[in-house]
């Protein structure tokens, strides 16, 4: 984890020693969507080789239903929250 975190680190600080150019736009247009989808098949390839992965789906998909139900349920709250702190200050 902490390699990941300093080669983001270090992407960003590159990224302000180069500065703005058009030669570097060309480059990322190019060459983004071709690192997303590498990034995605190796991601796909790593999940595929979990030989235990059928018996992990219903699991992952109960966790997956109860992040989406607490973050709509706090999302509603937070909304109702911040109308009645904007509606008091009228």
């Amino acid at each position: 984890m902490l390699a990941y975190v300093a080669c983001l680190l270090a992407g960003v600080g590159l990224a302000l020693l180069w500065g703005e150019s058009r030669r570097l736009r060309n480059v990322q247009e190019r060459f983004f969507p071709l690192t997303v989808l590498v990034l995605l098949f190796f991601m796909g390839v790593g999940i595929g080789r979990d030989p235990e992965l059928g018996s992990k789906i219903a699991r992952f998909g109960w966790n997956a239903a109860a992040v989406s139900v607490f973050s709509v349920a706090g999302s509603v709250l937070a909304v109702a929250a911040l109308l009645g702190v904007f509606r008091r200050g009228r």
